[in-house]
């Protein structure tokens, strides 16, 4: 005869105070056959004690007088349903008796979703199986461990259907029919019944040509001789547009050629730019337009790679000579900023083939002037389908009326350490009345995050007069439908 394993355990671990904290622990000798009858008996004993009134045949359990099932006990008990809906039977009496039946193998009520079945079962020396526990107890004890094996295997037949419909899930959104087809459902639940048909064949997916990875990978993009100017993305879109503007100054300065990252999506941080696939990213003359920059300075458009792939396999090799600048983020923006002058002066007489701003160099760390800032401008531009997209957008929006244009971007979850708060929504609005921009026009066109459109806080801007459209109303627009596809 030995001590079941899980009451040895509960007494060796201690017992839990109301308040989850650990109390003092009950030392105990190495468990023998003594200790173990002994353990056994006073479980065995206390579980008749509340038992016996209740106790019917061996397959029974008595209730107020009555006597029911004890399949019809567990299954009210684990399905969740009330007592009263299984012939009326008062949920407290299967509830203690679970209790009961758990408290045997030192577990609590919740503990019996992670309880293994086979813990109760051993075998003889013939293969057979034995169960020990109803062995040593008597009949009346007996009902109980089967209310208990009864709802473990309930339990393990819930999870089991779980996990079935889960992997089913899984399978049913990988089929592209069923992508379509969940598409279009949620596109008529938010409004925009034409978004993306079930019909209408997706976007194929990027396929990167091995032999161009290959050019930049391997050094061949390298023109020995040739001076070359690398620097960091990070942000969104518009951050990497700025930060690009940036890096075509600084690269005009030092006559170095720019080489130009992929554009990736909205992310805080060099880190987490880096972190980004291929796939999730566009070559940067698919967006901005190759002609107009390097009517600035020459420039060199990475392509079928990233940024970290680049700098990985070509810094200090393949004949190449790197120079890299990482300026930490606190000093580029408590410290000195840049002019071009300082850059010149720092950077002007580097005889390394490149040199790489790398980190967090690139953000607020110059202090160019209106007249620089206005060139790059001029010079980084989105490309002409962006551009000619935007007019249709305009024009489907608005007509030929004038109109507001806001950002109002909420903090997020991607920035919450370095992030700007938003303003009160009366500060925009003081500041468009000292604008007087409401005597040209009262329709503003809101860029924001979809889920922030029925926001309480644009409610000041309807209060003061504002007619508002917000950029979830672009998905409206087939023609924008179409570019987004393409």
């Amino acid at each position: 005869v030995r001590c079941p394993a899980a009451v040895r355990a509960m007494l060796r671990r201690g017992f839990k105070g109301d308040r989850g904290q650990r109390q003092r622990s009950i030392p105990l000798p190495a468990p023998n056959a003594v200790t173990g009858i002994i353990l056994f008996a006073l479980v065995a004993l206390w579980r008749n004690w509340l038992l016996a009134p209740r106790m019917g045949s061996q397959d029974e359990l008595r209730v107020d007088g009555q006597v029911f099932p004890v399949a019809e006990v567990a299954e009210a008990e684990f399905l969740g349903l009330p007592i009263e809906d299984i012939r009326e039977v008062d949920r407290s009496h299967a509830a203690a008796s679970t209790s009961m039946s758990a408290t045997l193998s030192g577990l609590g009520e919740d503990d019996l979703s992670g309880l293994d079945p086979d813990a109760f079962e051993d075998r003889d020396d013939d293969g057979e199986e034995v169960n020990e526990e109803e062995e040593l107890l008597d009949d009346s004890a007996r009902a109980s461990v089967l209310l208990t094996k009864e709802s473990i295997r309930r339990l393990e037949i819930r999870e089991r259907s779980a996990a079935a419909f889960k992997k089913k899930q899984n399978l049913f959104l990988h089929d592209e029919a069923s992508i379509a087809l969940a598409r279009e459902h949620l596109s008529a639940a938010a409004g925009h019944p034409g978004h993306r048909s079930a019909n209408k064949p997706r976007a194929t997916q990027p396929v990167k040509d091995k032999d161009i990875e290959r050019h930049f990978l391997k050094g061949h993009w390298f023109i020995p001789g040739e001076k070359y100017f690398v620097y960091q993305p990070s942000g969104g879109m518009s951050n990497q547009r700025i930060i690009l503007e940036h890096a075509l100054i600084v690269a005009r300065t030092l006559g170095r050629t720019l080489v130009v990252p992929p554009v990736g999506p909205h992310t805080s941080m060099f880190w987490n730019y880096n972190k980004v696939t291929w796939e999730r990213t566009v070559e940067a003359f698919q967006v901005f337009e190759k002609e107009r920059m390097s009517a600035a300075t020459p420039v060199l458009g990475l392509s079928n790679t990233i940024l970290r792939r680049f700098v990985e396999f070509n810094e200090n090799k393949h004949n190449q000579v790197w120079l890299r600048v990482q300026r930490d983020r606190k000093g580029s923006v408590r410290g000195r900023l840049w002019t071009t002058s300082d850059i010149r002066t720092l950077y002007g007489n580097a005889t390394e083939d490149v040199l790489f701003f790398a980190q967090s160099t690139m953000w607020k760390s110059f202090d160019f002037t209106e007249a620089e800032l206005d060139f790059a401008h001029n010079h980084v531009q989105l490309e002409s389908s962006f551009r000619q997209i935007a007019r249709v957008a305009r024009t489907a929006l608005f007509g030929d009326r004038p109109y507001l244009a806001a950002h109002v971007r909420f903090e997020d979850k991607f920035t919450q350490i370095y992030s700007d708060q938003l303003s009160p929504a009366g500060v925009f609005i003081r500041r468009l009345a000292r604008s007087w921009v409401q005597n040209i026009t009262s329709e503003m066109y809101i860029a924001t995050q979809p889920s922030k459109v029925t926001s309480s806080y644009f409610e000041a801007f309807r209060s003061a007069g504002y007619l508002l459209t917000f950029s979830d109303k672009l998905m409206d627009i087939p023609d924008v439908l179409q570019f987004l596809d393409q």
